[in-house]
C-alpha cells in the first residue's frame, strides 16, 4: 500500500470511529459539554501537554548526545518539533522521521541514522506506555480475570515467535548503523544512559496521564485517583497505536468504553478525549513558528 493510500485509510478509519463515538454519545450533548469545560482546566491541560512536548525535545537531544551526535540544543529541539508537526499530516513514525530529517540533514545526519534513533525512542515509548496500560488493566479488571485470560492463551509459543521474529529482523534487515547502535546499547555505560532516556519517557507519559486525569476530574472530581490514572493509561496506550492519524477516533472510542467502567457517561468521556486531542494538536501547531 502506498503512503498516500495508507494515510487516506487512516483518516477514513478515524472518521468512522469518531462517527461511532458521536452516535453513542450524541453530537449535540458533546457540543454542550464542551461549552461547560472550565477555562482553568483547559489551561492546565495545555500546560501539561506543552511541558511534554519540550520534554520530548530534550529527550531527543540527549539521545543524540548518547550516540555521539553533537548538535546544539536549539537544533535538536527544532528537529523534534518539526517531527511532531509532520506527524500531524502523515503516518506518525514516518512523519516524525521526515520532519526531523528536514532539519538534521544540514548537520550531516543520514536518513538511516535519523530513522534508527526515532525507532529507538518509539520502542521505549511503546514499552513504557504498554507497561503502564497493563498495570492499569490489572488494577481495573482484577488479577483473576487476567490470570484466566493468560491461561487460555499460548503465551510461551507467542513469546518464542516474537523473539524469533525480532532476531531475524535484526539479523537480516538491520543496517550497519543499527548494528552499531545495538552494540552500544548493551554496554554498561549506555545501559544506564538508556535508563535515563526511559526515565524521561516515563516523565512524559506521566504528564499525558495527568492531562487525562484533569479532564475527567473537570466533570467527575469524586472518582478515585488511581482508577482514573489506570483508565488514562489504557486510553493513552490505545491512542498511541498507529491505527489512525494522531490517535483520533481510537482515543475517543477507548475513552468511552474504559471510562464507562468507572461510571463516567459516554458523553463526558468523549468530551474529555476530544479536548485532549484538540489541545495536543493545538500545542503542536503553536510550536510551528519555532
Amino acid at each position: 500500500m502506498k503512503l498516500n493510500d495508507r494515510r487516506t485509510a487512516k483518516i477514513i478509519l478515524a472518521l468512522i470511529l469518531l462517527g461511532l463515538v458521536f452516535w453513542l454519545s450524541g453530537a449535540g450533548a458533546i457540543a454542550t459539554r464542551l461549552t461547560q469545560f472550565r477555562l482553568v482546566d483547559l489551561c492546565l491541560i495545555l500546560f501539561l501537554l506543552t511541558a511534554n512536548l519540550w520534554l520530548v525535545s530534550f529527550r531527543f537531544w540527549r539521545v543524540l548526545t548518547h550516540f555521539g551526535i553533537r548538535v546544539p540544543w536549539a537544533v535538536a529541539s527544532r528537529a523534534s518539533l518539526a517531527g511532531h508537526v509532520s506527524g500531524l499530516i502523515t503516518v506518525s513514525l514516518l512523519g516524525q522521521v521526515m520532519g526531523r530529517h528536514a532539519i538534521m540533514r544540514k548537520y550531516g545526519i543520514s536518513p538511516i541514522v535519523n530513522a534508527s534513533l526515532a525507532g529507538y525512542e518509539r520502542a521505549l515509548v511503546a514499552i513504557i506506555s504498554g507497561t503502564l496500560a497493563f498495570i492499569g488493566a490489572v488494577y481495573l479488571l482484577g488479577r483473576h480475570l487476567l490470570a484466566d485470560f493468560f491461561q487460555s492463551v499460548p503465551v510461551t509459543e507467542i513469546a518464542l515467535l516474537i523473539i524469533a521474529g525480532v532476531t531475524l529482523s535484526l539479523w537480516l534487515g538491520s543496517s550497519a548503523f543499527e548494528a552499531r547502535l545495538i552494540k552500544r546499547m548493551i554496554t554498561r555505560r549506555n545501559f544506564f544512559r538508556t535508563l535515563s532516556i526511559a526515565a524521561l519517557t516515563l516523565a512524559g507519559q506521566t504528564l499525558i496521564l495527568g492531562s487525562f486525569v484533569l479532564g475527567v476530574f473537570a466533570f467527575h472530581p469524586n472518582l478515585p485517583v488511581l482508577s482514573v490514572l489506570s483508565a488514562s493509561a489504557i486510553i493513552s496506550f490505545a491512542a498511541s497505536l498507529p491505527i489512525t492519524i494522531n490517535g483520533w477516533g481510537v482515543r475517543e472510542l477507548a475513552a468511552v468504553f474504559v471510562l464507562g467502567k468507572l461510571g463516567v457517561p459516554a458523553v463526558d468521556a468523549a468530551t474529555v478525549s476530544i479536548v485532549i486531542g484538540a489541545c495536543s494538536t493545538l500545542v503542536i501547531l503553536a510550536a510551528m513558528p519555532f
